[in-house]
C-alpha cells in the first residue's frame, strides 16, 4: 500500500532526470534496488547491488541499516519466525547471517549460487528461486536447513525469475522457458 501510494504520488520532472543524468555513474550501482519486498510488522526490507540492507518502517523512515555480504542482493523474504531470508548473485542464499552454498558433492545443498526470488507460501514454506539449479524447497534440518530440488531439467526451465501464489494455493513460477502453474503440495509428495 505505502509503495503504491508512493508511486502514485510520484512525478518525474526536469529536476528528477538531470539527478539521474549528472549521476549516472554510481547511481546504477548504489541506488538500483534489486529486492524490495514489504515483510511482517510493516517494514519494508530494501536489498542493494552493493549487498546493503536497509529496513525502513511503513512511513518509509529509516530503522535499521545491515550489511550482510559484498554481492547483489537480488531477493529478500522474512520467514515465518521472523528471519531474513536473502538471495544474492552468485553467492548463494543467507538466512540470518548464516550462508548456504551449492555444493556439488551434496544434494540436499542449495541447487545453485545465483538467488533471483524467493516466496514463503501459504503454509510457511519457503521456495528458493535459482538461476541455474531449478526450484528449491527450504526444510529445516537440525540447526539448519536442507533443500530439495524442483524445476531442475533443461537450462531455461532451471532459469528461475520469478515465483507468485494465487488465491487458490496454485504457484506461479516464471523460469526463461516459459510459466508453470502447479499445486506445491502436488509437487513435493
Amino acid at each position: 500500500k505505502v509503495l503504491a501510494k508512493a508511486f502514485r504520488r510520484f512525478v518525474p520532472d526536469g529536476a528528477y532526470e538531470a539527478f539521474v543524468e549528472e549521476n549516472k555513474i554510481w547511481l546504477e550501482d548504489y541506488a538500483i534496488f534489486m529486492a524490495l519486498k514489504e515483510s511482517m510488522g510493516g517494514k519494508i526490507w530494501l536489498g542493494t547491488r552493493r549487498g546493503g540492507l536497509y529496513s525502513y518502517d511503513a512511513q518509509l523512515k529509516s530503522i535499521e541499516s545491515r550489511r550482510y555480504f559484498d554481492a547483489n542482493i537480488y531477493a529478500a523474504e522474512q520467514g515465518a519466525d521472523g528471519s531474513i531470508w536473502l538471495g544474492s548473485r552468485n553467492n548463494g542464499l543467507y538466512i540470518d547471517g548464516r550462508r548456504y552454498t551449492h555444493t556439488s558433492q551434496d544434494p540436499a545443498s542449495i541447487g545453485h549460487n545465483s538467488i533471483f526470488t524467493l516466496h514463503r507460501d501459504g503454509q510457511n514454506r519457503m521456495w528458493i528461486g535459482t538461476f541455474g539449479g531449478g526450484l528449491d524447497l527450504a526444510s529445516k534440518s537440525g540447526e539448519g536447513y536442507t533443500f530439495r530440488h524442483f524445476l531442475n531439467g533443461s537450462n531455461s526451465e532451471r532459469q528461475i525469475r520469478v515465483i507468485e501464489e494465487d488465491n487458490h494455493h496454485r504457484m506461479w513460477v516464471g523460469t526463461s522457458a516459459g510459466v508453470y502453474l502447479f499445486h506445491p503440495d502436488s509437487l513435493i509428495q
